[in-house]
Order: structure tokens, then C-alpha cells, then sequence
């Protein structure tokens, strides 16, 4: 039985080509670890790993999602994930908490539906993000709210250009406007107003980031100087000396292959000399003659 993907899965934008392929590998390598859910006969979570399974024409476990709400456990499935920022993880939540059963309002996310505080609780993203991303989809056009949920612009910028007029927002983000509307005149203003007061407050908080890993870097660097450089100095010392070792052991390593070689040679030599070709059978009669020769030298002292 094949699985379509559920509408809060699809809300989550989707696994990108390379990590996508990661994926397969691991699952063509080892199959599917951990099973997918099932909520209304739809996929729910692991809606990756079933497409890998499915191109692969591998088995693919599947369970029921269970008595609890579907939106809370959507939104903590994927809130964890790597390539996912806060302002996406936002945007997502918007159409999982305007999610019906049943269908119905599919409108913007709203006070009426839950409070900002409520979606920031639950997406670890703070208040101000969220009605940052609120002011964006009650006045920026479907191409700027689509980019943020794909993670191609963030909140800020989205926000800039939530305040240019509808028909030049979507040539804002680079997309081509529709072919019924007349191509506007350049604005005689800059494409992006000047930053409110929102966008002022969070670009301080990038610049005081940035200050403080400054600051560490600094105090790294001063541990290095003091501490880290003797053991840096010594750490090379040691590598010095191991390249020597190697240098010497490769040497004696040369001599000794060109003892074998030479000493191959004579055994040949000495085999066809005597009419013998089994280089074994030479080397035990060198040898045997060898110890003769040393047992009769004993005997004369």
C-alpha cells in the first residue's frame, strides 16, 4: 500500500537533493531505522525516508500517530531540525495551526487561532519573531511569505520589503512578475525603506554577537600565548622527531631490500652454475655448506 504525504508534513519544506541522497545511501545500507507515522492514512512524519524506501523498492515500517493532537507532535518533530531557522520554523507553524480535519479557515496565522506568546512557546522562537512574521503575512505578497518558508529570505528582509508596493515585491526577491500586470516605473525611493525599529534592535543584537565571539577569540588567543605555545612547540618537536625515525627506519628498509636483491642474484648465479633452477633448494645448499664450512673452522681452532 502506498502513503500520500499529509498536509502538515507538506508544510515543512523539503529535504534538499544532497542530504536527500545521504538518506538513500544510509537506507539502501541498513533500510529504514526508525518507521514512519500514519495520521488520517497519510504520512505524517518520515515522509523522506518513505520517498527513499519507495525508490528504492525497499520495505518501509510504518505506526499510527496515537491519541495526541497531530499539530503539537508535526511542530516537535521538526523543530529540531538542523537546516531549519527560527523565522521558517514560524512560517510552517502558521498553515499547522490553521490545519482543519475537515479543512476550513486556512487564513493568516491570528490572534483568534493561538496567541503570539502560545506559537513561540512551541517553536522556541521568540515573541518578536513571531509577530514579525505575523506583520509579513498580512501585508506581503504569497511570492515573499513562500521565500521565508523556504528559507531563501529571512524575517528582516521579508519585513523591508513587506512595505514596498504588492506589484514590486515579488521583483524584490527575484521572482518575475505576473505577465497581466504592467511592468511598474523604478521606484525613485530605495528598493528597501529605512530599517524600523524592530530591524534596528536586531541588527544590535548581531553587531553585540558578534563582539562577543571577538572577545573569546581574543581570549583564545591570549591562551595560546600563554600556555598553548610550549605545548604547540612541543607538539612539533615530536613531529620532527617521529619524520627523522621514519626517515631512518625507510633507509634501512632500501638497505635491506638491496641485501635480498643482491643475495637473489648469487643464488641464481650459483643455481645455474649447478644446473639447478629452484632457488629453494640452491639457498638450503648455501646454507648447509655455510654451516660445514663454520663447523669445520670450529673444529681447526
Amino acid at each position: 500500500m502506498t502513503y500520500a504525504q499529509h498536509p502538515l508534513s507538506a508544510a515543512f519544506p523539503a529535504m534538499c537533493a544532497e542530504d536527500f541522497q545521504s538518506l538513500k545511501d544510509s537506507i539502501e545500507n541498513i533500510g529504514v531505522q526508525n518507521p514512519v507515522t500514519l495520521f488520517e492514512c497519510m504520512v505524517i512524519d518520515g515522509w523522506h525516508r518513505y520517498s527513499a524506501a519507495m525508490e528504492l523498492g525497499m520495505d518501509c515500517p510504518t505506526v499510527e500517530l496515537g491519541e495526541v493532537d497531530p499539530r503539537d507532535f508535526v511542530l516537535a518533530q521538526n523543530k529540531a531540525r538542523r537546516h531549519i531557522t527560527q523565522a521558517q520554523l514560524v512560517a510552517c507553524a502558521s498553515a499547522v495551526f490553521n490545519w482543519r480535519p475537515n479543512g476550513g479557515d486556512q487564513s493568516a496565522l491570528s490572534a483568534d487561532c493561538t496567541s503570539s506568546k502560545q506559537v513561540a512557546d512551541k517553536t522556541g522562537a521568540s515573541v518578536r519573531t513571531v509577530e514579525q512574521f505575523r506583520e509579513v503575512e498580512r501585508k506581503a505578497s504569497p511570492e515573499v511569505v513562500e521565500a521565508v518558508k523556504r528559507g531563501e529570505i529571512g524575517l528582516p528582509k521579508a519585513a523591508a520589503i513587506a512595505k514596498l508596493p504588492k506589484e514590486q515585491q515579488a521583483e524584490a526577491i527575484g521572482k518575475p512578475m505576473s505577465a497581466s500586470k504592467p511592468k511598474a516605473a523604478e521606484p525613485a525611493e530605495p528598493a528597501y525603506p529605512p530599517p524600523d525599529e524592530d530591524l534596528k534592535e536586531m541588527l544590535l543584537d548581531m553587531q553585540r554577537e558578534c563582539e562577543s565571539y571577538a572577545r573569546r577569540l581574543a581570549d583564545w588567543e591570549r591562551v595560546m600565548q600563554s600556555e598553548g605555545k610550549s605545548a604547540l612547540v612541543t607538539a612539533i618537536k615530536r613531529y620532527e622527531h617521529a619524520e627523522r625515525e621514519k626517515a631512518l627506519a625507510d633507509e634501512r628498509a632500501a638497505q635491506a631490500m638491496k641485501q635480498r636483491d643482491r643475495y637473489l642474484r648469487d643464488l641464481k648465479a650459483c643455481g645455474k652454475a649447478v644446473g639447478e633452477t629452484d632457488i629453494d633448494k640452491v639457498a638450503r645448499a648455501v646454507q648447509g655448506f655455510a654451516r660445514k664450512q663454520t663447523e669445520e673452522v670450529g673444529h681447526a681452532d
